[in-house]
């Protein structure tokens, strides 16, 4: 535009960009943060393009065991990076999603650069949009720590269960154990402090240590256990002649040997001298030969040793039932028993364990069922702790005096006989009455034929399969029922019974006190649930009880 002086006019027009500058900054520096953010997150991020035959429009990493910097993904696909079969693997899969549109998760174990195992949390889904093409997203989640703690977790329950199962079975299997010679004792010294039959009192003596010894033991082994695994007890190691030793167990054991089975001393090298704790190695043989006793009723039991290098291998080998293959390894763990009707805590050889691993040794088992057992321990003949035999021994440490008496015990006494003392405390029940006494233990059935003897007619069956025998022979008025017994245990001999008759009074008489052990009985059929120990006026007034009822 011109004006009449000739002079012109410039016009300009402007806009403000500095929010717009301002804004794109924003972007940059919020793009450079998730970049960092998605860079250093646990997670493999891979953004393919679905219409350009699935080519990488951005990925950070994959698999962790792959460092594939963008700059080198960028317009390739897996088959450019992957073997042949795994790349086919990761197209198929990207193939159905983007057909289907359904989004896959799942969970991976795969192996990083230096073949540790890695754990993944993969997912995969389809991004489709009106303002771009569709898009296939891959986020790859390492969960590796995640997982192991989870693992861990697993296998920590799992223990604390088993944990807690054995303490369960050890309570009720101890319950029962120091119940069993408590009922003993209780029982038989009322009966001796009654009798003025000498010789009826001698026997009745004999039974009462025999199960004091009893009691004794079982509370010995566990806090013998304790102490070993605690190094509280402390070995003493000197030279041990293992001739003179093995004699001297032959000499402890012979008598309480099981009629019909013999035991057998083999004798080998007699001049060989070991480093070791003699009283300690006294102890495991006759834990194991004792374990033989118990399920050992025909044949032999045979123990010796022989020299192998600078080792010696000891053995004790049985004829007895054997061990059932599942439970071979298991028989050294604490409280385990692999037979419930044997006497025990289940503690014995793992305390053999401890023992022999303490004196610098290992042992180990063999069995076969229905042929036998072989247990054998090795031992250095030079001790690897020279230092032990100048400590001091251990003034509870357990000696040798108990375990070489010969005594037979419990055998004087003669079952089914009837007591020579006076009738005592006799309820007014005629004699005519039949009891059937289902009982595993010998001194129990010896005991309650002392208190009942001579006002009923007892009937002694001495496991369930025996009970339901004569129970079928003799028609009892009642039934004392032991729970626990060999081959058929008490509950269930009480259920067959119920089908046969259901009216005969049932009194479970058992050293199992739990309730839910009591619980169990009277859902069984039994009328009536005792405890062992118990004393003669309970038992007496419980059977009247049932009788006066029945009659």
């Amino acid at each position: 535009m011109t004006s009449d002086k000739g002079e012109g006019t410039i016009w300009t027009f402007g806009r403000d960009v500095s929010t717009r500058i301002r804004h794109e900054q924003q972007i940059k520096q919020f793009n450079q943060i998730l970049d960092k953010i998605i860079e250093n997150l646990p997670a493999g991020i891979v953004v393919k393009d679905i219409n350009n035959n699935f080519k990488y429009l951005y990925r950070n990493r994959e698999s962790y065991n792959r460092e594939i910097p963008i700059q080198e993904a960028l317009g390739k696909d897996d088959f450019d990076f992957y073997p042949l079969e795994t790349a086919q693997e990761k197209r198929a899969q990207d193939i159905e999603i983007a057909r289907t549109g359904k989004k896959m998760h799942w969970i991976a174990e795969e192996r990083d650069g230096n073949g540790n195992p890695i754990y993944l949390d993969k997912r995969k889904m389809k991004i489709e949009s009106n303002d771009f093409s569709p898009i296939l997203l891959n986020i790859e989640w390492d969960i590796t720590e995640m997982e192991q703690m989870k693992r861990e977790l697993l296998v920590a329950k799992e223990k604390a269960e088993t944990s807690d199962r054995l303490k369960s079975a050890f309570l009720a299997n101890m319950s029962h154990e120091i119940r069993t010679p408590l009922n003993a004792i209780v029982g038989f010294s009322r009966i001796i402090a009654e009798s003025t039959d000498e010789e009826e009192r001698l026997g009745y003596y004999e039974i009462v240590e025999s199960n004091n010894e009893r009691l004794l033991q079982l509370i010995n082994e566990i806090l013998d256990l304790s102490k070993i695994e605690s190094g509280i007890v402390e070995f003493t190691i000197t030279p041990v002649r293992l001739h003179p030793l093995c004699k001297e167990i032959h000499d402890a054991h012979i008598f309480r040997c099981p009629e019909g089975v013999e035991l057998i001393y083999e004798p080998s090298d007699e001049n060989i001298v070991i480093d070791g704790d003699k009283n300690r190695i006294f102890q495991v043989i006759s834990n194991l030969i004792g374990n033989a006793f118990k399920f050992t009723t025909t044949g032999h039991i045979s123990y010796g040793y022989r020299r192998e290098g600078k080792y010696v291998a000891f053995h004790v080998t049985d004829t007895g039932m054997g061990i059932a293959p599942d439970k071979v390894d298991r028989v050294f763990e604490r409280f385990v028993k692999v037979n419930n009707f044997a006497q025990g805590t289940g503690l014995g050889l793992s305390i053999c364990k401890t023992i022999i691993e303490r004196l610098g040794g290992n042992i180990s088992v063999t069995s076969e069922v229905g042929k036998g057992t072989t247990f054998t321990f090795v031992l250095p003949l030079e001790s690897t702790s020279k230092t032990e035999a100048e400590k001091k021994e251990e003034d509870n440490q357990e000696t040798t005096a108990e375990t070489h008496s010969t005594e037979q015990r419990g055998k004087n006494a003669a079952p089914g006989d009837s007591p020579k003392n006076e009738e005592v405390g006799a309820l007014p029940t005629p004699p005519s009455k039949t009891i059937l006494i289902a009982e595993d233990t010998e001194s129990n059935f010896i005991l309650i034929n002392a208190i009942l003897g001579r006002l009923y007619r007892l009937k002694h069956a001495k496991d369930g399969m025996e009970a339901v025998t004569m129970f079928e022979e003799v028609h009892p008025d009642l039934i004392l029922m032991d729970m626990k017994m060999p081959n058929l245990g008490g509950i269930d001999a009480t259920r067959i019974i119920r089908e046969l008759v259901p009216d005969v009074p049932i009194i479970a008489l058992t050293a199992y006190a739990y309730e839910h052990d009591k619980q169990a009985a009277l859902e069984a059929g039994c009328n009536d649930f005792l405890t062992k120990p118990f004393t003669q006026e309970v038992l007496k007034e419980t059977i009247k009880k049932w009788l006066d009822d029945k009659g």
